[in-house]
């Protein structure tokens, strides 16, 4: 009867693993598919379809990586139930599995896509005189990264003796092709564009 009753929790287990598996692995690619219509059902719940591109924190957070989360806390219930471990270690394991594989698909692969799909030619209009998030330090005239306006963009600082770190927020003071210069939020001083300066030195 203790053997019955030891299967059968077992076996009820592994379907209820099982469906968690294939319900959030559905789920996941309906929602990298369909992105606009999970975003949306996401922001119900506290803003999750909206993915922070730097990744840092809690921001690979999102409705896909918590379906792709679901969908691992069952591959790790099927597995370690069927080696016959205790059912709280069991619920344990699965919950550590599935949050490493929402981690690592949002921190390493949903976000550097995301970043890669607002990368590209920049508009001046659409930045210049705008806030950002640094998401790339940079420093001693090196390149970063920003995001603003909901892209990242490639980034440097107005003046080589500047320094930012991830998390800053700066101000995009001109572009250059597809680069953008920034300057620290808080400041007065008027830069002049690109085809300004070639006209003064010109005249």
């Amino acid at each position: 009867m203790d053997f019955l009753t030891t299967l059968l929790s077992q076996h009820v287990a592994n379907i209820i693993f099982l469906i968690l598996f294939v319900g959030g692995l559905g789920l996941a690619i309906i929602s990298i598919v369909l992105g606009g219509i999970t975003d949306a059902v996401g922001g119900l719940f506290g803003g999750l379809g909206d993915l922070d591109m730097g990744g840092d924190g809690f921001g690979w957070i999102s409705f896909t990586t918590i379906c792709i989360g679901i969908s691992g806390a069952g591959a790790g219930g099927i597995l370690f139930n069927s080696m016959g471990i205790p059912p709280i270690l069991v619920l344990l394991i699965g919950l550590l599995v599935g949050f490493i594989c929402a981690y690592g698909a949002g921190r390493f692969i949903i976000v550097p896509l995301k970043r890669r799909q607002h990368s590209g030619t920049v508009n001046p209009s659409d930045i210049v005189g705008k806030t950002a998030s640094v998401i790339a330090p940079m420093s001693a005239g090196a390149m970063g990264e920003i995001l603003v306006a909901g892209r990242s963009v490639t980034a440097r600082a107005v003046s080589s003796d500047m320094k930012f770190q991830t998390g800053d927020i700066v101000v995009v003071v001109r572009v250059e092709g597809t680069t953008a210069y920034v300057d620290k939020e808080a400041t007065t001083e008027s830069y002049p564009q690109p085809d300004q300066t070639k006209n003064e030195k010109e005249q």
